[in-house]
């Protein structure tokens, strides 16, 4: 087993430490091996199947390949009272089933979907008691074979709230740019007890087409800025 502890000071490595419970530089070559810890307070144990490493991150061939990064307390339902999904990804489709997890724990997932024209859109799911939520991009956002920062914020205590995406710096909000083509009723669905994948879901059957270079998770709702300051301090 290919086991490496990396620092945990992220002082050198993320932009904004504050309230990052995951981040995955996947470029690094100290995240090549097959099992490898993140680089956060946290030092979640990652197992890769798959998912071949590169310079600029690693690529997953839209069958089965995922990054498992198991289910530390840190990580479970993390948009309880909001939190942050961040993303540098480059897809070659829209994945397995046509919706290629980029980050899940169960759901919610933030995911590329809709390929048309050689662009996909970007989704973000949230289960509920009752009735999921689903929002996705309202065009196809993302070019493939195109490097692109993709973020969500969202907070699911309310099945009022909307999230917001951003996609290269772009904000993105219900009826400018996101459309929800499906509305949350009940409660949230608990996560806690479901492994965070990276690349798929923990079934293996969504399956991301394409590359990812690095991965955030934080459990609080990052401002425009804080978002715009990490892409611009990443690409």
């Amino acid at each position: 087993m290919n086991l490496l502890t990396l620092p945990k000071s992220l002082s050198s490595y993320n932009p904004i430490p504050n309230g990052c419970l995951l981040y995955l530089p996947l470029w690094n070559p100290g995240l090549s091996g097959s099992t490898f810890k993140s680089i956060d307070p946290y030092g979640h144990l990652c197992t890769v199947t798959g998912a071949l490493y590169g310079s600029t991150g690693r690529t997953f061939d839209g069958a089965d390949d995922l990054i498992n990064c198991g289910s530390g307390a840190s990580l479970d339902d993390i948009f309880d009272t909001g939190g942050t999904y961040l993303a540098w990804i480059n897809p070659s489709s829209d994945g397995e089933g046509d919706k290629g997890r980029v980050i899940e724990k169960a759901n919610p997932s933030f995911f590329t979907t809709s390929e048309a024209t050689g662009k996909v859109k970007m989704s973000f799911a949230q289960l509920f008691s009752t009735l999921y939520g689903e929002w996705e991009t309202t065009a196809t956002e993302v070019t493939i074979g195109t490097r692109t920062f993709v973020a969500v914020t969202y907070n699911s205590s309310s099945v009022a709230n909307n999230p917001i995406m951003y996609i290269d710096g772009v904000v993105k909000t219900v009826g400018s740019g996101l459309t929800e083509v499906s509305t949350p009723d009940g409660t949230r669905t608990s996560d806690a007890a479901s492994d965070l994948i990276i690349g798929n879901n923990v079934g293996g059957t969504r399956s991301y087409a394409g590359i990812i270079e690095t991965t955030w998770a934080y459990n609080r709702i990052l401002s425009a800025g804080e978002i715009e300051h990490i892409r611009q301090v990443t690409k």
